[in-house]
């Protein structure tokens, strides 16, 4: 699994504030990061110095986190690992759901797998940093391709 950082009708999506079983530690390639961590890089998203948990950021609300991905697991696992950290999870299942959760919940970060049904990872980034009121918040890509041309089509993305 690559990861790279780049700062510049019926509704599929799930909420999760972490009721979900526990599951720990790494499957498939996926690792949690600690909720300081996100924290702090969702802080700077937002142009804040803050290092806070989720629940104390500045409108007194847990950070929002889009999830989609077609695989149930992955989305469980992080919605899981996410939800007991204190952050808000919306999980979709494809990338036309993505786009609509998106629209109706305007997500702190986004997470978005390579290859999904209806709509693929490249085009929801694609059309999330067309518009300018949402083009600066970020998205990382979740994939297992490990190809040069996959990873540039990815950063071409947005």
């Amino acid at each position: 699994m690559v990861a790279r950082q780049r700062m510049e009708g019926d509704n599929a999506f799930e909420e999760s504030n972490g009721s979900m079983p526990e599951l720990e530690g790494r499957v498939a390639g996926v690792s949690v990061v600690s909720r300081p961590e996100l924290s702090e890089a969702l802080s700077e998203s937002r142009g804040t110095d803050e290092k806070s948990s989720p629940a104390e950021t500045g409108n007194g609300t847990s950070p929002v986190i889009l999830i989609a991905d077609d695989d149930a697991m992955v989305r469980m696992l992080a919605a899981s690992s996410l939800g007991k950290s204190g952050f808000k999870v919306i999980a979709a299942e494809n990338g036309r759901d993505a786009l609509e959760a998106f629209q109706r919940y305007r997500p702190d970060l986004v997470l978005c797998d390579v290859i999904m049904p209806s709509i693929d990872g490249y085009d929801v980034c694609r059309l999330i940093r067309k518009e300018p009121q949402t083009g600066h918040i970020p998205i990382l890509m979740l994939t297992g391709l490990e190809d040069n041309e996959s990873i540039n089509r990815a950063f071409a993305a947005g």
